[in-house]
C-alpha cells in the first residue's frame, strides 16, 4: 500500500508540473482549428489571475496567451493561411493540451471540496439553481411559433431517445432535457463554467458533414472550415473582463450551421423560441476585438432566428483588419478585388435575425467595425444586416441597435428584407404588416469608412419600423470640422418602405457633418433623410456632398421614389416638429443635388420649419405634376419673396451667402435659381434700358438687374436686386480725342490738341522729340572674335544719321589647334589629349588615353621589373609542368612560368624508389621498373624498405630486428627511409611493430600502426635525417612529422 500511495504521489506530481509547464510561459498567440469541432472562449478572473479557458471536443485548454486565433482546418498542414508565412514575431502556436489526467485530479479536488460542504453555520447558495430545465427539440427547422416544448408538462420525457422516427413523419420530434443557464442567478458563475447541460440523450457532437464517395473531389479537399468548405461547427465568445481586452483572430472561417450544430459543450440555444446555436457569438461585458485574417463567413441563414454573429451583452466588439495576412501593419487601403481581412454574415430566416448583431426578438449594442476591415452584413427574414434581431411574431417585438460604429478605413455592405441594413429590426403584428421596427440609437459612421446599406422595409441606416409608439433613430455621419486629409466618408443608403436614413417612429434625429458624401434615395417612402413619422430633426453641415441615388426605381409607383430630407407628408395640424437645419458655416461648403437633383412627392426638402444658411447648394427636382412642392413647409411651398422687400421674409431674405436653391421642374426645366445677396453680382447684370450720360461736372449711371438665374439657364427670375453703375463725371471738361497740329521729329517737338465735347474749351500740348530709331540697315565693319569685340553702322528709319555700334564677343568663334596631350599616360593610369583654341583658353574634344601597360624584364630571382615605370614586384607563376618523370632509381624535373615576363623556375622531383614484391623463389621484382634481385637480410630486398639520399639512389645499410623493434642503421647524416604501407603490412605480419631510423647522431622511430591508420593502398613513405634537425615523416605529400618519436 506505501508503495502504490507513493506511485499515486508521483504521477500526481508530474502531472501537475505538465501543467505548470505548459502555462509558465505564455505564447504571442495560441491556435485552434474549426475543422476539429466547435470552439468556446471564455474569459476567467480567479485568485488575481486572468486567462482563458478554450473548450474543443473533450479537451479544455488554460490560454494565457495575447491573441486566440481560430483558423480554418484541422492542423497547420491543412489551413489555408499558415503562421510559417506570417512575420517573426506575429506568429501563433497551436494549443497544447493539458496533460493526461491533469483535468481528471482537478475535477476530483473540486468533488472533494464540494463534498465538504459549506462551514459550519453558512448558508450558501445553490449554484444549481442558476439551471432551468427545458425540453427541446432536435430539429431547429420545426422550432416555429405554436410549437411551445413546454405545453404538454405531462408528456413522458423518458421515452427512448434512440428510437428511430424516420419512417413516421407524422411523429413530434424527439426532446432532449437541457438545463438552461441564468448568470444572474448563479452565485458561483466561474464554477459554473465547468458544468455540462445534462441531457437525457446526449447532444451530438458539431462536426463538418462528411462528404460521400459520389461526391469524392478530383482535387484535394480544402481545409475544413475554408472558403470552398464550410464546418457546421461553431464558435462562442463569453467575454467578462472589466479591463482587459480579448483579442481574437479569424483566419479564414467558413461556418454555416444547421440543426446539428452544437456548442463546444455539446448544448445549444432556445432564445426567442428558436433551437440551435448561431455560427459565432459574443457575449458578456467585456471588450472583444476581432482581426479578420483571409475570407471569413459566419451563416447561420439555415436556422430560423439565429444571427449569423451574434452579439450579445453590453460588451464591446470590434471588428477589424488591422494586418494583413503575413502580419504586417495595413497603411493603405486595399483594391475592390482583394478579400483578405473580410467577414460574411448572414442572419437566419423565419421571424428572422441579424446578419451581425442580435438573435431574434433581441439587442445589439456596442459593435465597433474599423480599421481596414470588409464586411458584408445580411439579415434574415426580419432582421437588420447589422443590428437587431427580427420581431418575434407573436409578441410584435424586435431588436433594438444602439451604439455601432462604423470607422477607420473600412468596408461595409449590410442588407435586410424587413429590418434595417443598419438599425434595428422588424416585427409583424399581422399577415403582410411589418410596421413595428427596432430603434436605432448611436449609429455613428466617420472617417474614411465606406458604407453600402440597403433595406427592404426598414431604413437602410436608422430604425426598422415607422409606425407605433417609442421607436426612435439617432444617427451621426461625419466628424464636425473634420479636415480632407482626417474624414472622407461615403455612404450609401437605399430604403424601402422605410426612409434611408432615419426612419424613428416617434423621435429622429441625423446629422451629417464633416466630409461625408452621401448617396441616397428610398423606393417607397416620401422621406429619404429623416422620417415619414414623429418628430424629425435633420442637421447638415460643413463639407457635405449628398446626391440621389438614380438606381432606384418603383415601376408600380413612380413618384414614391424619393430622396428627399426631412419629414415626408407635412400638414399644419399634424403636430408634428420637423425641423432641417443646413448650412456649410463659414469655411465650408454643403452640395446636395450637385450630380443628381434631390426629389420628394411631398418636397425635396420637408418640414414645420427649415433653416438654410451659408455656402449651400441645393438642387431641387419637381415630382411628377407641377403642383408638387420643392420646399414643404407645414405643408405649403416655402415663399420665395422680393429682395425689395426685406421685412417680408422668404427664402430669398433668410438664405445665407454663397448659397444657391435650384429648382427644376418635373419636366427637367429649370425654373429659377433662388440665391443669397452676394451671389446677384458673379454674374454679369441685365441692363433694364435706365441710362444717364455723364458730364464735365456731375456722374452718370447704368441701372442693373440681377441676371445670375438668366445667365445659368433658367427660365425665370426670382431675384428682384437693382443696382446702378455710376459713370463718373468728366472733370472740368469732357474732352474729345486729340489731334495733332505738328508732327514731332527726331530732332525737333511736335504739337497737338483736344477740344471739350461740352463747351468747346481747347487744350494744346507739346509733343516731346522723337529721338532717332537706331533699327534701320545694318553694315559690319569688324566681325568679332572670340577673344575681341566686333564694331557696326546702323541707319536711323526716319532720317539718315547712322551710329555706330559694338558687336559683342563671339564665345564660339575659336581657331582650334593641333591635338595637344594634357596628360601623359603612364603603365597604370590613363592619359587625356584634347585641341585648344590659339586665342583663348576654351578646350574641345577631350579624348583619353588609355594605360601604357607595365614591360617586365626578368631579375634572375624571385621578382621582375618595369622598364618603363621601374617597379619590381614578385613572379607571378602558373601551374607547375613535368618537364621530366621521376623513376625508380633516377629524380624528375618539373617547371613553372612567371606570366608577366616569362622567368622559368625549375625544381627536382625525387626519384620514386623501387616497389619490391616478393616472387617466392627468394627474389623481389620491382613492378615499375622490372628490377629483379636477391633478398638478402641487410640489404634492399623485395619486400623490404630503402635508404635512399638526396638525389633518390639507394644507400647501403644494415638491418637488425629485437623482439617487434626493426632497425635500419646507415653512416651518413642525409638520408631517407622510404617504402610503401604494403611493405609495412608485410613485415608487421612478419612480426615488426615498430620502424627504427639510424643515422650519424640522429635516432627516430615511428609505430607502423600509426602510418597505416594514415591511408589505405601503396603509398609511399618517407622519412628523412638531416643533420641535427628534426627529422620528417610524409605520407606521399601529407605531412606526418609528429608520428615520429626520438
Amino acid at each position: 500500500m506505501q508503495r502504490k500511495d507513493l506511485a499515486l504521489r508521483v504521477l500526481s506530481t508530474a502531472a501537475i508540473m505538465s501543467i505548470v509547464t505548459s502555462i509558465a510561459a505564455p505564447a504571442f498567440a495560441n491556435v485552434y482549428y474549426i475543422g476539429n469541432g466547435s470552439i468556446d472562449v471564455k474569459t476567467i478572473t480567479k485568485d488575481g489571475k486572468q486567462y482563458v479557458e478554450v473548450k474543443q471536443g473533450t479537451t479544455t485548454y488554460q490560454d494565457e496567451s495575447d491573441e486566440i486565433v481560430i483558423k480554418d482546418g484541422t492542423d497547420e498542414d491543412h489551413t489555408t493561411l499558415t503562421e510559417a508565412d506570417r512575420a517573426e514575431g506575429t506568429r501563433a502556436n497551436p494549443a497544447v493540451a493539458p496533460a493526461a489526467g491533469a483535468a481528471t485530479q482537478e475535477l476530483e479536488a473540486a468533488d472533494t471540496a464540494e463534498a465538504a460542504g459549506p462551514a459550519a453555520g453558512e448558508s450558501q447558495p445553490d449554484p444549481d439553481d442558476a439551471f432551468t430545465l427545458n425540453e427541446t427539440g432536435e430539429d431547429a427547422d420545426q422550432n416555429q411559433e405554436g410549437n411551445n416544448p413546454t405545453e404538454n408538462p405531462t408528456e413522458d420525457t423518458t421515452d427512448n431517445h434512440t428510437e428511430d422516427t424516420k419512417d413516421n413523419p407524422t411523429e413530434p420530434p424527439k426532446k432532449d432535457v437541457v438545463y438552461q443557464y441564468d448568470p444572474a442567478a448563479d452565485p458561483e458563475q466561474e464554477q459554473q463554467a465547468t458544468k455540462l447541460a445534462p441531457t437525457t440523450s446526449a447532444a451530438p457532437a458539431a462536426k463538418t458533414k462528411e462528404a460521400t464517395q459520389d461526391d469524392a473531389p478530383t482535387t484535394p479537399a480544402s481545409p475544413v472550415g475554408s472558403a470552398d468548405n464550410p464546418t457546421t461547427n461553431v464558435i462562442r465568445i463569453i467575454n467578462d473582463w472589466a479591463e482587459k481586452v480579448l483579442n481574437i483572430r479569424l483566419s479564414n472561417v467558413n461556418v454555416k450551421v444547421d440543426g446539428t450544430s452544437r456548442y463546444a459543450d455539446g448544448t445549444w440555444d432556445i432564445r426567442g423560441g428558436y433551437y440551435g446555436v448561431s455560427a459565432a457569438e459574443v457575449q458578456g461585458a467585456g471588450n472583444t476585438k476581432i482581426e479578420l485574417d483571409g475570407k471569413n463567413t459566419l451563416d447561420s441563414s439555415n436556422l430560423g432566428g439565429k444571427a449569423g454573429l451574434n452579439k450579445q451583452g453590453n460588451g464591446t466588439m470590434t471588428i477589424t483588419d488591422e494586418t494583413d495576412d503575413t502580419g504586417s501593419e495595413i497603411t493603405a487601403p486595399k483594391s475592390e478585388s482583394d478579400t483578405s481581412g473580410s467577414l460574411t454574415a448572414k442572419g437566419g430566416c423565419s421571424n428572422g435575425a441579424a446578419g451581425i448583431g442580435g438573435n431574434t426578438g433581441e439587442d445589439a449594442k456596442n459593435i465597433t467595425i474599423e480599421g481596414y476591415a470588409t464586411v458584408d452584413a445580411k439579415g434574415g427574414g426580419w432582421g437588420a444586416g447589422i443590428g437587431g434581431g427580427g420581431g418575434v411574431s407573436s409578441r410584435g417585438v424586435s431588436g433594438n441597435a444602439e451604439n455601432i460604429i462604423i470607422q477607420g478605413h473600412s468596408k461595409v455592405t449590410a442588407s435586410a428584407g424587413a429590418g434595417a441594413a443598419i438599425g434595428g429590426g422588424s416585427a409583424s403584428v399581422g399577415l403582410g404588416d411589418y410596421r413595428q421596427g427596432g430603434s436605432a440609437k448611436g449609429i455613428v459612421i466617420c472617417g474614411h469608412a465606406t458604407v453600402v446599406a440597403k433595406a427592404g422595409v426598414g431604413a437602410a441606416i436608422g430604425a426598422a419600423g415607422y409606425s407605433g409608439n417609442s421607436t426612435e433613430a439617432v444617427v451621426i455621419i461625419g466628424t464636425p470640422g473634420a479636415t480632407a486629409d482626417k474624414e472622407n466618408v461615403h455612404v450609401t443608403a437605399i430604403g424601402g418602405t422605410g426612409s434611408a436614413i432615419g426612419n424613428g417612429a416617434k423621435d429622429t434625429k441625423v446629422t451629417i457633418q464633416g466630409r461625408s458624401t452621401i448617396k441616397t434615395a428610398s423606393s417607397q417612402n416620401y422621406a429619404a433623410i429623416g422620417s415619414g413619422y414623429g418628430n424629425v430633426t435633420v442637421n447638415i453641415m460643413d463639407n457635405v456632398a449628398i446626391d440621389n441615388e438614380d438606381t432606384v426605381t418603383n415601376t408600380r409607383f413612380p413618384n414614391w421614389v424619393s430622396s428627399g430630407i426631412g419629414g415626408g407628408e407635412i400638414k399644419n395640424n399634424s403636430g408634428r416638429t420637423v425641423e432641417v437645419n443646413i448650412d456649410g458655416g463659414t469655411n465650408g461648403n454643403v452640395k446636395i443635388g450637385e450630380e443628381s437633383a434631390i426629389t420628394g412627392n411631398y418636397g425635396a426638402i420637408s418640414g414645420t420649419k427649415v433653416n438654410i444658411g451659408d455656402n449651400v447648394l441645393l438642387k431641387m427636382k419637381q415630382q411628377e405634376w407641377s403642383t408638387k412642392p420643392y420646399i414643404n413647409v407645414n405643408g405649403a411651398e416655402a415663399e420665395v419673396g422680393k429682395r425689395s422687400n426685406p421685412a417680408a421674409g422668404g427664402l430669398v431674405n433668410t438664405i445665407g451667402n454663397n448659397t444657391q436653391l435650384w429648382y427644376t421642374d418635373f419636366k427637367g426645366v429649370l425654373q429659377k435659381i433662388v440665391h443669397g445677396k452676394n451671389v446677384c453680382k458673379k454674374a454679369e447684370g441685365v441692363l433694364t434700358g435706365k441710362h444717364e450720360d455723364a458730364t464735365c461736372g456731375k456722374d452718370g449711371y447704368d441701372e442693373y438687374q440681377c441676371g445670375y438665374e438668366t445667365a445659368n439657364g433658367a427660365a425665370n427670375t426670382s431675384c428682384d436686386l437693382i443696382w446702378q453703375k455710376v459713370l463718373k463725371a468728366t472733370g472740368a471738361h469732357d474732352y474729345g480725342p486729340w489731334t495733332t497740329v505738328k508732327d514731332a521729329t527726331c530732332t525737333t517737338e511736335g504739337e497737338k490738341k483736344h477740344t471739350c465735347t461740352v463747351c468747346s474749351h481747347e487744350e494744346k500740348k507739346t509733343i516731346p522729340v522723337l529721338g532717332h530709331d537706331f533699327h534701320g540697315t545694318e553694315t559690319v565693319t569688324k566681325a568679332p572674335t572670340c577673344t575681341t569685340e566686333g564694331t557696326k553702322t546702323v541707319k536711323c528709319t526716319r532720317c539718315d544719321a547712322v551710329d555706330t555700334q559694338t558687336i559683342p564677343i563671339d564665345p564660339n568663334a575659336h581657331n582650334w589647334g593641333d591635338w595637344t596631350v594634357d596628360v601623359a599616360p603612364t603603365c597604370t593610369a590613363a592619359g587625356q589629349k584634347s585641341h585648344h583654341c590659339t586665342r583663348c583658353d576654351a578646350v574641345t574634344d577631350v579624348t583619353v588615353l588609355p594605360a601604357l601597360g607595365h614591360q617586365w624584364h626578368s631579375d634572375n630571382d624571385a621578382t621582375h621589373t618595369c622598364d618603363r615605370d621601374h617597379v619590381t614586384v614578385a613572379h607571378s607563376y602558373s601551374e607547375w609542368t613535368t618537364v621530366k618523370e621521376a623513376t625508380c632509381t633516377a629524380a624528375g624535373q618539373k617547371q613553372h612560368t612567371c606570366t608577366e615576363c616569362g622567368h622559368v623556375e625549375t625544381e627536382v622531383i625525387p626519384a620514386t624508389g623501387h616497389h619490391w614484391v616478393d616472387k617466392g623463389d627468394g627474389t623481389h621484382t620491382c613492378p615499375d621498373c622490372g628490377a629483379t634481385e636477391g633478398q638478402p637480410f641487410n640489404t634492399n630486398s623485395a619486400l623490404e624498405l630503402r635508404v635512399v639520399d638526396a638525389e633518390g639512389m639507394d644507400q647501403p645499410f644494415t638491418v637488425s630486428e629485437n623482439g617487434t623493434l626493426r632497425t635500419y642503421t646507415g653512416a651518413y647524416d642525409t638520408a631517407t627511409l622510404t617504402g610503401d604501407l604494403d611493405t609495412l603490412r608485410y613485415l608487421q605480419d612478419h612480426g615488426a611493430q615498430t620502424i627504427q631510423f639510424v643515422t650519424n647522431g640522429q635516432t627516430s622511430s615511428f609505430a607502423i600502426n600509426d602510418l597505416l591508420a594514415q591511408g589505405s593502398g601503396s603509398e609511399v613513405f618517407y622519412l628523412t635525417h638531416r643533420g641535427a634537425e628534426e627529422p620528417t615523416l610524409l605520407l606521399v605529400e601529407a605531412d606526418h612529422s609528429e608520428l615520429v618519436k626520438d
